[in-house]
């Protein structure tokens, strides 16, 4: 018992300073963007797509649906060796759990956490990136609004409900396609979308979609209002093109909805854009945010009341705590406005605009 005891504490300090050397190199973005970004990451996504992207269902979430039976068991196991005083015990059940787990948070940045520490969207694009303020949000909101109107005339109510998901993630994935042909930056081979398994729960947790980095996997929560699922596809496809960062994810979704012929895409991600500047405007100024809302179709007030009472059903402590733990999650990965960090796409938004011409720099 002894010698397992300090071969494990061994195991476990040598996978403690792997971690610790990870941790290093992700403080060296250049390093990061030319050798893990550029030659690391692409080809083992790839090869997490090929492998899994095929199975219709998500792999992923039946791989954390054991992940958490197998936490549970060893927790029971650990406070049962405690109460019983097997202290030994305990700390050899202790020291296989850490083992696991420091496996584990390896295994992320390899495959793919490494991402959140690469230079930032507005360098690779060379976007002038700026604090804005209100002379730059309402153009913006006025641009997306008349876009987001146009769109969603074009799309009768009947589409909207019988469009399906597996029509949604095929747009999805060849908007994606498409936008890397048009860009370097945002190529991507053989995206895949999947419907989440665990839709059920994470809508009580106010989930729309998510990444998983193990598998690879982009899923999206099958039962949302359909103008919301779009434009969460593309957004979990850039997390897949190693967008690790939320508001490059939405800003990389944003853009591939944009170059797509799919009037609901294109509707899905003027209408997400539409809304963050809204929020934003609201903040700071409510007649400004009344001006602009007056100017919205009755059809898209009709969708944001259907998105806002889907969501409310849902609205609870669960929500909230997930929110707490996955802000606490996303500042511990370079992001330090937590949940904020999404609503960071504006300014990626109007500095492109700006360099586009749409907007005034």
């Amino acid at each position: 018992m002894k010698k397992n005891v300090r071969r494990k504490a061994l195991t476990a300090f040598v996978l403690l300073l792997v971690i610790l050397a990870i941790s290093w190199l992700n403080t060296k973005q250049d390093w990061i963007e030319a050798i893990y970004a550029l030659k690391i990451y692409p080809p083992l996504g790839n090869a997490l797509r090929a492998l899994f992207g095929w199975i219709p269902f998500s792999l992923g979430d039946i791989l954390y649906l054991q992940v958490v039976v197998f936490l549970v068991i060893y927790l029971v196991r650990l406070f049962r060796r405690l109460f019983t005083r097997k202290l030994r015990a305990a700390l050899c059940s202790f020291l296989q759990l850490l083992i696991v787990l420091e496996v584990t948070a390896i295994i992320f940045y390899v495959f793919w956490g490494m991402n959140y520490f690469r230079h930032s969207t507005a360098e690779r694009l060379q976007l002038d990136r700026k604090n804005y303020g209100l002379e730059e949000l309402v153009p913006a909101a006025g641009y997306l609004i008349e876009k987001a109107n146009h769109n969603r005339a074009l799309i009768s109510r009947e589409e909207l409900e019988e469009t399906g998901n597996r029509e949604v993630y095929r747009m999805a994935e060849q908007a994606c396609l498409e936008l890397g042909k048009i860009n370097p930056a945002f190529f991507i081979r053989n995206p895949k979308v999947k419907p989440a398994l665990f839709t059920p729960l994470i809508n009580f947790m106010g989930v729309a979609g998510y990444f998983n980095p193990f598998t690879g996997e982009a899923q999206v929560n099958y039962a949302m209002p359909t103008h919301i699922k779009p434009f969460v596809a593309c957004h979990e496809i850039a997390h897949q093109a190693g967008f690790g960062p939320e508001d490059a994810a939405s800003f990389a979704g944003f853009l591939a909805g944009t170059h797509s012929e799919s009037p609901l895409l294109q509707y899905s991600v003027y209408y997400a854009a539409m809304k963050d500047v809204l929020r934003e405007i609201s903040r700071t100024d409510r007649k400004a945010y009344a001006d602009l809302y007056a100017r919205i179709s009755p059809e898209i007030r009709k969708d944001l009341d259907t998105e806002y009472r889907y969501w409310a059903y849902y609205r609870g402590p669960v929500d909230a705590i997930s929110d707490f733990l996955y802000d606490h999650f996303l500042k511990a990965n370079n992001q330090p406005k937590g949940l904020r960090t999404y609503n960071e796409m504006i300014s990626l938004l109007i500095a492109y605009y700006q360099q586009q011409g749409i907007l005034r720099d």
